[in-house]
């Protein structure tokens, strides 16, 4: 079971805690996690998100989303994911979505850090949001 925290320090139409526990849900099952699994969520400004990625990954810009391993946590910049929504063409529900997807695949042990791994990543993140209703 995963039980999901959700910390609103913005808000975002169409975004519920229920969204990310179920969301949650349909990632641990499809990717058969055992064990309970307790994470941390959080949606904040460009301003919040820009400082964390200045002091963890020495980046001075505004991201879409961050994953903390060591306390499970995954913060999203949902004014970054409403740029990204509008360039790919579909709702900043799916992007925020897709995000905490791609951040909890993070926390799981899954990375980006080559074309092959982070192609990996995408098509693992669109066939959960496919389950769980979120087509592209």
């Amino acid at each position: 079971m995963v039980k999901v925290e959700v910390n609103f320090a913005v808000k975002v139409p169409a975004v519920t805690r229920a969204l990310f526990e179920k969301l949650a849900g349909v990632t641990a099952s499809t990717l058969k996690v055992k064990a309970d699994y307790n994470l941390s969520v959080a949606l904040v400004s460009p301003a919040a998100i820009k400082k964390l990625n200045q002091k963890y990954r020495l980046k001075n810009k505004a991201t879409d989303v961050l994953s903390f391993d060591d306390v499970a946590e995954i913060i999203i910049c949902p004014y970054q994911a409403a740029a990204n929504a509008k360039k790919f063409r579909h709702s900043v529900k799916r992007e925020v979505a897709f995000l905490f997807v791609h951040g909890f695949l993070h926390l799981l042990g899954h990375n980006d850090q080559t074309a092959g791994a982070a192609l990996k990543m995408k098509e693992l993140g669109d066939k959960i949001l496919i389950k769980f209703g979120l087509p592209k």
